[in-house]
Protein backbone atom coordinates (compact mmCIF):
# COMPACT_ATOMS: atom_id res chain seq x y z
CA UNK A 1 0.00 0.00 0.00
CA UNK A 2 1.30 3.56 -1.02
CA UNK A 3 1.74 6.17 1.65
CA UNK A 4 -1.09 8.26 -0.11
CA UNK A 5 -3.82 5.50 -0.40
CA UNK A 6 -2.45 5.14 3.78
CA UNK A 7 -3.61 8.51 4.19
CA UNK A 8 -6.64 8.21 2.76
CA UNK A 9 -7.77 5.58 4.44
CA UNK A 10 -6.43 7.55 7.92
CA UNK A 11 -8.71 10.25 6.89
CA UNK A 12 -11.59 8.58 6.32
CA UNK A 13 -11.18 6.58 9.26
CA UNK A 14 -11.12 9.32 11.84
CA UNK A 15 -14.02 10.99 9.91
CA UNK A 16 -15.81 8.08 10.46
CA UNK A 17 -15.07 7.70 14.25
CA UNK A 18 -15.93 11.43 14.32
CA UNK A 19 -19.19 10.71 13.07
CA UNK A 20 -19.43 8.49 15.68
CA UNK A 21 -18.07 10.44 18.63
CA UNK A 22 -20.75 13.07 17.55
CA UNK A 23 -23.67 10.52 17.87
CA UNK A 24 -22.94 9.43 21.29
CA UNK A 25 -22.65 13.32 22.24
CA UNK A 26 -26.19 13.99 20.81
CA UNK A 27 -27.52 10.94 22.54
CA UNK A 28 -26.08 12.01 25.57
CA UNK A 29 -27.39 15.21 25.53
CA UNK A 30 -30.89 13.80 24.30
CA UNK A 31 -30.58 11.57 27.33
CA UNK A 32 -29.59 14.38 29.88
CA UNK A 33 -32.32 16.97 28.87
CA UNK A 34 -35.15 14.71 28.51
CA UNK A 35 -34.34 13.27 31.93
CA UNK A 36 -34.82 16.47 33.73
CA UNK A 37 -37.83 17.19 31.61
CA UNK A 38 -39.12 14.05 33.06
CA UNK A 39 -38.67 15.11 36.09
CA UNK A 40 -39.42 18.62 36.09
CA UNK A 41 -42.67 17.19 34.07
CA UNK A 42 -44.75 17.94 37.55
CA UNK A 43 -43.06 20.78 38.46
CA UNK A 44 -42.83 22.65 35.44
CA UNK A 45 -44.97 22.89 31.84
CA UNK A 46 -43.06 23.59 28.73
CA UNK A 47 -44.95 24.37 25.84
CA UNK A 48 -43.31 25.68 22.97
CA UNK A 49 -45.71 27.21 19.95
CA UNK A 50 -44.09 25.91 16.34
CA UNK A 51 -46.99 27.34 14.46
CA UNK A 52 -50.27 27.30 13.64
CA UNK A 53 -52.09 25.19 16.58
CA UNK A 54 -49.03 22.73 16.92
CA UNK A 55 -46.75 22.69 19.86
CA UNK A 56 -44.03 20.55 21.19
CA UNK A 57 -44.26 20.14 25.30
CA UNK A 58 -42.88 17.85 27.80
CA UNK A 59 -45.83 16.19 28.73
CA UNK A 60 -48.13 13.38 26.95
CA UNK A 61 -51.62 14.34 26.04
CA UNK A 62 -54.05 11.67 24.56
CA UNK A 63 -56.51 14.36 24.87
CA UNK A 64 -54.62 16.99 22.89
CA UNK A 65 -53.07 15.55 19.48
CA UNK A 66 -51.89 18.46 18.80
CA UNK A 67 -49.64 18.70 21.19
CA UNK A 68 -46.28 16.11 20.47
CA UNK A 69 -43.79 15.80 23.34
CA UNK A 70 -39.99 17.15 22.68
CA UNK A 71 -38.32 13.47 23.21
CA UNK A 72 -40.91 12.06 20.66
CA UNK A 73 -39.95 14.43 17.72
CA UNK A 74 -36.05 14.68 18.95
CA UNK A 75 -36.12 10.87 18.99
CA UNK A 76 -37.35 10.80 15.75
CA UNK A 77 -34.07 13.17 14.93
CA UNK A 78 -31.78 10.75 17.08
CA UNK A 79 -32.87 7.94 15.03
CA UNK A 80 -32.19 9.17 11.88
CA UNK A 81 -28.58 10.16 12.98
CA UNK A 82 -27.66 7.14 14.67
CA UNK A 83 -29.07 5.58 10.65
CA UNK A 84 -26.90 7.40 9.15
CA UNK A 85 -23.93 7.45 11.57
CA UNK A 86 -23.55 3.34 11.74
CA UNK A 87 -25.52 2.20 8.48
CA UNK A 88 -24.48 5.40 6.24
CA UNK A 89 -25.72 8.24 4.43
CA UNK A 90 -28.71 7.70 2.77
CA UNK A 91 -28.52 10.55 -0.17
CA UNK A 92 -25.82 12.82 -1.04
CA UNK A 93 -23.19 10.00 0.07
CA UNK A 94 -19.65 9.51 -1.15
CA UNK A 95 -21.15 7.75 -3.91
CA UNK A 96 -22.98 10.24 -5.45
CA UNK A 97 -20.03 13.50 -4.75
CA UNK A 98 -17.80 11.11 -6.68
CA UNK A 99 -20.36 11.00 -9.34
CA UNK A 100 -20.88 14.48 -8.99
CA UNK A 101 -17.25 15.21 -9.34
CA UNK A 102 -16.81 13.05 -12.37
CA UNK A 103 -19.24 14.55 -14.24
CA UNK A 104 -18.35 18.22 -13.69
CA UNK A 105 -14.80 17.15 -14.79
CA UNK A 106 -16.06 15.75 -17.78
CA UNK A 107 -18.06 18.99 -18.83
CA UNK A 108 -15.02 20.93 -18.47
Amino acid sequence: MTLELKENKLKKVKKKVEKIKNFYKHLIVFLIINLLFVISSNLLELNIQLFGDLKINNQWSFENPKHYPLWLIWGVFLIFHGLNTFIGPFFLNEKWEQKKIDEIMGKK
